[in-house]
């Protein structure tokens, strides 16, 4: 299955098209076996597109959510730039999941994306986490922020970990200073939130990346 692009600087001759991958659903995710039981194993759905963005037939996100429901020993790792449409399908997700956002920044983000706003995306996530599922923010590609504020966000949702990461492909996006970054995981680690850096986050951290 192929969904729609949320980035809108994107031409129209390189959105993908959105169509259900029929044959996707016929496969079977018993796996490999171990003295007769299922080994677990870890499942990204949709982990390149969106599952719940506008557009997306109703009827398409339940047979995936169905057909993950049918193996059941098998965790389901779902993230998306629109949690509150998620938050409608609670119910029907599989009983092994982490779902996550992004949050790129606390700051308006309307000029570079179609996505709902990085406040809409914290109430929704925060308001799934209260209901009991476990939960994780991504701040990739992080952009420039205001400490105080992305900081009291993210206490507030208090995901299971939060990931973050820089622009890697070099779009020109507004970015943080080193110092304020490092401040930001300083918070978070107080806080103990679990930080998965990633690799690319060194370009902006630089030199101070052995000091945090």
């Amino acid at each position: 299955m192929r969904m729609r692009q949320w980035d809108p600087r994107l031409k129209a001759a390189n959105q993908n098209k959105t169509y259900l991958a029929g044959k996707e659903l016929e496969a079977n995710y018993n796996g490999r076996l171990v003295n007769g039981e299922v080994v677990p194993r870890v499942y990204f759905l949709e982990h390149m597109n969106d599952l719940f963005a506008p557009g997306i037939s109703p009827a398409w996100i339940s047979v995936i959510l169905s057909h993950a429901r049918r193996y059941p020993h098998h965790e389901y790792v779902i993230q998306t730039k629109n949690p509150a449409r998620a938050e409608r399908y609670l119910a029907n997700f599989p009983a092994n999941h982490l779902i996550g956002t992004t949050i790129e920044t606390n700051r308006d983000m309307s000029a570079v994306s179609r996505a709902p706003s990085a406040i809409e995306r914290a109430v929704a996530i925060r308001n799934i986490g209260r209901a009991g599922h476990r939960i994780f923010v991504t701040i990739e590609p992080v952009m420039d922020f205001d400490l105080l504020a992305l900081a009291t966000i993210l206490v507030d949702i208090r995901p299971t970990f939060v990931t973050i990461g820089a622009d890697s492909k070099g779009t020109g996006l507004p970015e943080p200073s080193a110092e304020k970054v490092i401040d930001l995981l300083d918070i978070l680690k107080m806080k103990k939130i679990p930080i998965r850096e990633k690799h690319n986050l060194g370009r902006i951290l630089g030199n101070r990346k052995e000091a945090w």
